[in-house]
C-alpha cells in the first residue's frame, strides 16, 4: 500500500471540517430575518419616540406663544393703570397753565397710547363682576377669558 501523500491527507482532513463549519443556511437565513425584524421594530420605535417628541415640542411652542404674554401683562397692567390715573389727576387748569416742559410732558403721557397697544394684543381689564369683595390690592385678580373675536385667550 502506498502512503498517501501530503495534499491527500490536507484535502481528507479540510473537506469533513469544511462541511462542519459552514452553518446550515436556513439557519442563517433566519437568523438574519430575526435580526432584520429587531432593527425594523427598533427604527419603527426610535420614528415614533421622534414624532412624540416633535408634537410635545410643538405643543409647548404654542403654549408658551399663548402664555408668554401673560406675566408681561400682568406687569403692565398696573402701569397703565398709573399712567391713567396720573393724567386724571391733573387738573385741567393745570393743564392750561402748564410751562413748556410740563405741558409737553403731559402730551408725551397722553400720547403714550399705552391702552390701544394692550388692545392691539386683546388684553383689556375687566371689572370685578360687581362683587365688592373683590379687592385688587388683596388678590390677584388677573386671569384669561377666551375672546369671542379670535377664539384665543387674552
Amino acid at each position: 500500500m502506498t502512503e498517501p501523500t501530503s495534499s491527500e491527507i490536507f484535502d481528507d482532513q479540510a473537506e469533513p471540517q469544511s462541511a462542519s463549519s459552514e452553518p446550515d443556511p436556513f439557519t442563517v437565513l433566519q437568523n438574519l430575518q430575526d435580526e432584520n425584524a429587531s432593527l425594523k421594530d427598533r427604527l419603527l420605535r426610535t420614528l415614533a419616540d421622534m414624532e412624540n417628541l416633535r408634537r410635545r415640542t410643538d405643543k409647548e411652542v404654542g403654549d408658551a406663544k399663548s402664555y408668554g404674554v401673560t406675566s408681561f401683562a400682568r406687569d403692565m397692567l398696573p402701569f397703565g393703570d398709573n399712567l391713567s390715573r396720573a393724567l386724571a389727576n391733573v387738573p385741567e387748569a393745570a393743564r392750561q397753565d402748564a410751562d413748556g416742559i410740563i405741558q409737553t410732558f403731559i402730551q408725551g403721557v397722553e400720547l403714550t397710547e399705552f391702552r390701544s397697544l394692550l388692545e392691539n394684543r386683546e388684553i383689556d381689564r375687566r371689572d370685578g363682576g360687581g362683587h365688592p369683595d373683590l379687592l385688587p390690592h388683596l388678590l390677584n385678580p388677573f386671569g384669561q377669558v377666551l375672546s369671542d373675536r379670535t377664539g384665543r385667550r387674552n
